[in-house]
């Protein structure tokens, strides 16, 4: 669409004969040149994008993907080259922001990780409620080769996936994880094999399963799932 530079909205029926019709939307991280990173201009897009789909009530399930041959290797790390202190700090609130919004959607989430997933792009997968992966997915957070560590997330999410062993691995070593791997230790819920069509094809006919079900019943199962793992 036009007004996003950075990103491209897609909606779709999720049932022809119910008026008005019930939608599922597809936001595309859509800088391929650069697998995906995400610049400051991304995220604020993606806050501004996030914001819409949660208040439009035809809107039901929300789906994450990458064009070309990655979902999302995280950051744009050459935007950070020139920054100031302040602009480090503009920064990461803008991140923060997203990542919050994510985390808190109260719609159903799917992120579709066509290929490449690595650093924050495997935090933003991790933060949603489904992953849905291609042939040719891996993930990987290498934070720590870089002598920083995931901070949108993913440790937590991880651990609670795959669980503490296998995960400490993934994160102290910042081994990269195939998808054959990812969904035997149920990081991935769903492989899908064939071309782009029919890995875009077969993530809408997921998200339609559930989008055809009451989203009020949805919601309120999505909301008790969270509280329950944020029990102490």
């Amino acid at each position: 669409m036009a007004e996003f530079e950075n990103l491209l909205l897609d909606l779709f029926d999720v049932t022809p004969d119910v008026d008005p019709k019930p939608k599922i939307a597809r936001i595309t991280l859509n800088r391929p040149h650069v697998l995906n990173a995400v610049s400051t201009a991304t995220v604020q897009e993606m806050i501004t994008v996030m914001r819409r789909l949660q208040d439009d009530e035809r809107v039901r399930v929300v789906i994450l993907t990458g064009a070309g041959r990655a979902f999302c290797v995280g950051a744009d790390l050459k935007e950070r080259l020139h920054k100031t202190d302040a602009d480090w700090l503009e920064q990461r609130r803008v991140f923060k922001e997203s990542f919050d919004l994510t985390y808190n959607f109260t719609k159903p989430l799917f992120a579709a990780v066509n290929g490449l997933a690595f650093g924050g792009g495997t935090e933003m997968a991790l933060g949603c409620d489904f992953i849905v992966a291609s042939a040719d997915a891996s993930f990987a957070l290498p934070e720590v080769s870089r002598g920083i560590m995931p901070g949108a997330g993913g440790s937590q999410f991880l651990l609670r996936l795959a669980g503490q062993n296998f995960a400490r691995w993934l994160m102290f070593s910042g081994a990269k994880l195939d998808v054959q791997e990812a969904y035997r230790v149920g990081i991935v819920q769903h492989l899908i094999e064939g071309d782009r069509a029919a890995f875009d094809e077969a993530v809408l006919e997921l998200a339609r399963q559930i989008a055809r079900n009451n989203p009020q019943a949805v919601r309120q199962l999505k909301a008790i799932g969270r509280e329950s793992l944020e029990l102490k």
